[in-house]
């Protein structure tokens, strides 16, 4: 970095701890049941539904018993127990999918459903093999992303599970938000809080400086940017932030950067230091992701004083 880390002096933070269209809206297909359709209606309740398959469709032209099968599968994430599952949706077989026990999926609702796969495999042509990727998401607007595969029987009006396997898909287009807040703002939280992503979370909006706007707000003085990756971290790949006086690539002072894990995948990058907001010693914050498929690349970028060129 050129000019700008000369100005920064750090201060101490406290770390916290293809499915065919027609193979669904044919008339040959039986339509949603009301108690399954009544039952997404509620599992939707937060977020409009969208169930695409090349393109939006809606969720009454699915047949029922993918729509059960979403649904057990969703509820299961959530942490309901299985036999529950079975008794509300006529279901059998829901404790067999898997829960991931380090991640309360909780507060997830359903976002998006993208059907990928539905047929008989050759070797067993009585049974249904569904693939699909669901998107959830939180009242906070946190995703995650999950691919999963079951196959199913239709015995007696019932969706039997006789497989299913589920792993976190990642973001295509991995969302960042970055905000700055006054010091003295930001440590006026309490510590056991900040380990509640809702409340840090709550606590940084709620302080947020307008940098494009900064009426009394000091020019100059002990601040903290706060970035947060909105997508749920995949166990191989890396996020991480960069400071740089220049807007292009990926380049940028990274050391004063620290980092928040919540709930075992939602990243926050923190970064104290004394700076001024005007746009004479303006810089970017660079949201810097890698991965093994598609390597370093910025997926997000915030300016300190609200510019769209590269400071002088």
């Amino acid at each position: 970095m050129k000019n700008v880390m000369a100005k920064l002096s750090v201060r101490k933070l406290i770390g916290i701890g293809a499915l065919s269209l027609t193979l669904l809206t044919v008339g040959c297909l039986e339509t949603t049941g009301d108690q399954i359709g009544s039952f997404l209606d509620n599992v939707f309740e937060v977020y409009e539904p969208q169930v695409v398959v090349g393109k939006p469709i809606q969720k009454n032209q699915v047949v029922w018993h993918i729509q059960s099968t979403v649904a057990a599968t969703i509820l299961r994430l959530q942490g309901d127990d299985g036999n529950d599952i079975d008794s509300q949706l006529d279901i059998v077989g829901s404790a067999g999918i898997e829960q991931d026990l380090n991640t309360d999926l909780k507060g997830f609702a359903i976002a998006n459903i993208l059907i990928n796969d539905f047929f008989h495999p050759q070797d067993a042509p009585g049974v249904y093999r569904l693939g699909a990727r669901l998107v959830l998401q939180d009242a906070t607007t946190r995703r995650v992303g999950v691919s999963f595969i079951a196959d199913y029987e239709l015995v007696d009006g019932k969706v039997v599970l006789k497989g299913h396997a589920w792993e976190y898909a990642p973001s295509v287009l991995p969302v960042t938000e970055t905000y700055v807040v006054a010091a003295a703002d930001f440590d006026a939280l309490d510590a056991e809080k900040a380990k509640i992503y809702s409340d840090f979370r709550s606590h940084v909006l709620t302080n947020a400086i307008d940098v494009g706007n900064l009426g009394s707000t000091p020019k100059r003085g002990d601040f903290v940017i706060v970035t947060f990756m909105m997508d749920k971290i995949q166990a191989d790949d890396s996020f991480e932030l960069a400071i740089s006086d220049v807007k292009e690539g990926t380049d940028g002072f990274a050391d004063d950067s620290r980092y928040i894990l919540h709930d075992n995948g939602w990243v926050t990058g923190v970064v104290p230091g004394t700076f001024s907001l005007t746009a004479n010693e303006a810089f970017w914050i660079k949201a810097v992701y890698s991965t093994a498929a598609s390597g370093k690349r910025v997926i997000g970028l915030f300016n300190t004083a609200n510019l769209s060129s590269s400071a002088s």
